[in-house]
């Protein structure tokens, strides 16, 4: 296993895949930006004109990073700042489920409608620990 995960070709895999979750993540949402907008003020914890300003950030930033990612450009902030977005929609999502509202989380835009519950917060542990791992496991590059 150790020789799988500092396989080269496992690392550029692992920054592929990853890389194009995020941007057809952030192309969806950027699809339907109003649908997006109702998502994030469905968790009720932003003034309205924060709430129109992180609709139209996020998902423009979600696809730089996933570009950042496929071109191997900057890709270790990239992972960074890609696990630091997804720790806090997880707790925000962990936020929503346990209050007991289990609506669309918004992740996917009109590509795919995902209620937010248990399965979503596994896949995102999941997912934090494949960017964790790819940021860890990523030999250097020249753009760090």
């Amino acid at each position: 296993m150790k020789n799988l995960l500092n396989n080269w070709r496992f690392q550029l895999i692992l920054r592929i895949v990853l890389g194009l979750f995020l941007s057809i993540t952030g192309v969806a949402k950027i699809m339907d930006l109003a649908a997006f907008g109702k998502a994030v003020n469905g968790f009720g914890l932003l003034p309205s004109t924060w709430v129109v300003l992180v609709t139209v950030i996020i998902p423009y930033l979600e696809l730089i990073l996933g570009l950042m990612l496929l071109l191997n450009f900057y890709a270790k902030p990239a992972y960074v700042t890609a696990l630091t977005m997804l720790i806090v929609f997880t707790a925000l999502s962990a936020y929503k489920y346990f209050s007991g509202d289990i609506s669309d989380c918004g992740c996917f835009g009109k590509l795919l409608q995902r209620k937010t519950d248990e399965k979503l917060l596994i896949e995102n542990a999941f997912l934090m620990a494949l960017f964790a791992l790819g940021y860890f496991k990523m030999k250097g590059t020249k753009y760090e």
